[in-house]
């Protein structure tokens, strides 16, 4: 399972105007599809919960694993 908030995270940080994180955001964007090329038997869910109220990532982490 992927969120989606996750996966704009990153889209953020590799189109950043900071040279330094624009390696970084791309690599985790691009990690994101390996499991799926690697195991071809292996499901990946975007989960398209998101909490508005809510700014930093690691937080609405948190809150979405309170969920699950």
């Amino acid at each position: 399972m992927i969120p989606q908030f996750v996966l704009r995270e990153l889209q953020l940080v590799a189109d950043s105007s900071d040279s330094m994180n624009v390696p970084r955001g791309r690599r985790g964007l691009g990690r994101s599809g390996e499991p799926a090329e690697e195991m071809s038997n292996l499901n990946i869910h975007i989960i398209e919960d998101d909490f508005p109220a809510i700014k930093e990532v690691d937080m609405k982490l948190i809150e979405l694993a309170k969920i699950l």
